[in-house]
């Protein structure tokens, strides 16, 4: 990887075991040190022994700086479907707020057009125009009952007065009435052969 590491304070817990660095003898044999790997093969020369452990810690290093950059990616990953996931919410809002608004300015033009229509119905007035109604039905009704009982009472009288004719009428006499214009047709046929008329 040519990717230069971060500085991580994770892996300054785990520092290398060096042993105490002492200039190499020839005639001394290297000391065995032990490592994250376990004992150190003492055959080898001690530069050896130092490469090895550098070797084994930055091999340490790198499966860590891998973990690191594994979880670097993830992070940036969840981070940018979170953008992706905000910026598809807002454009499906944005509709939503504009329909939200256009319903909120309707909604205030209806209510202004209610006052105005108020203010020029002056509900006062109309009330008192209303009771003014309610006080000449009352009359009508008064006047409407007043004339049905006259009318009733003017209804009875014609009646009263049909009934006495009805009851004159049956008075009469008409089997005299017949005789009396038989008579006077007889009279008046006399008095026309008489004077020559028929």
């Amino acid at each position: 990887m040519s990717e230069t590491p971060n500085h991580n304070p994770a892996q300054e817990e785990e520092p290398a075991q060096v042993p105490p660095q002492t200039p190499p003898q020839e005639s001394q044999e290297a000391q065995p040190v032990q490592g994250a790997e376990g004992p150190q093969d003492p055959s080898l020369p001690f530069p050896l022994l130092l490469t090895t452990e550098v070797s084994a810690s930055v091999k340490r290093q790198e499966a860590l700086l891998r973990k690191s950059l594994l979880h670097q990616r993830i992070r940036t990953g969840l981070a940018v479907f979170l953008t992706c996931l905000i910026a598809v919410v807002l454009f499906q809002a944005i509709p939503l707020l504009n329909r939200f608004s256009g319903l909120v300015t309707s909604v205030q033009a209806t209510a202004m057009q209610l006052q105005n229509t108020v203010y020029e119905l002056n509900i006062s007035q109309t009330m008192a125009g209303v009771d003014a109604l309610i006080a000449e039905s009352t009359t009508l009704v008064q006047d409407g009952t007043s004339l049905v009982g006259d009318s009733s009472k003017q209804l009875a009288q014609v009646m009263s007065r049909a009934q006495e004719t009805l009851d004159s009428l049956s008075t009469v006499d008409f089997d005299g009435l017949n005789e009396s214009i038989q008579t006077l047709e007889k009279i008046t046929t006399a008095f026309g052969k008489l004077l020559g008329l028929s």
